[in-house]
């Protein structure tokens, strides 16, 4: 048992004083493309670029915003986001706040915020009155397209 993890590498806490090891060994050449990918994303989701967003997206893709909807399908994402842009206009991710590179996995934290044009009972929104989530999200890589794409908020 140790006292606690070395200052050098990532552990997680499994019981008092016990550290299991979490270190994970990916090419760093790796993480630079799968952010920037992730960046594109993300701001052509702001632009609602969706030729770059949908180019971005394998045809096959699961998306998920945990607890509210989930859908698989390039086509139905894009027209998820076509029919979330009427009701929410300025709608967007802001900057990365941080952000994480596992193998072809990449974990993002940020804030989507939007000003509803209408009222929406389902999730609490008021026409006219700003709203924000704190998210996280998770964007999942298979041969530069991405694969899957959850958020918690």
């Amino acid at each position: 048992m140790a006292d606690g993890p070395p200052d050098s590498m990532a552990y997680l806490p499994a019981a008092p004083n016990v550290f299991i090891n979490l270190e994970v060994k990916v090419a760093e050449s790796n993480k630079p493309e799968l952010a920037s990918l992730t960046d594109k994303f993300f701001t052509a989701y702001n632009e609602l670029d969706l030729e770059t967003f949908g180019g971005l997206l394998a045809d096959d893709v699961h998306w998920e915003h945990h607890n509210r909807f989930k859908g698989k399908g390039r086509d139905p994402l894009l027209e998820s986001v076509r029919d979330i842009a009427k009701k929410l206009p300025d709608r967007k991710f802001s900057p990365v706040s941080r952000w994480a590179v596992n193998g072809n996995v990449v974990h993002v934290e940020h804030q989507w915020s939007a000003t509803p044009i209408e009222n929406d009972d389902a999730w609490g929104w008021k026409a006219g009155v700003p709203t924000s989530m704190d998210a996280a999200s998770v964007v999942v890589y298979s041969d530069g397209k991405i694969v899957e794409w959850s958020d918690y908020a």
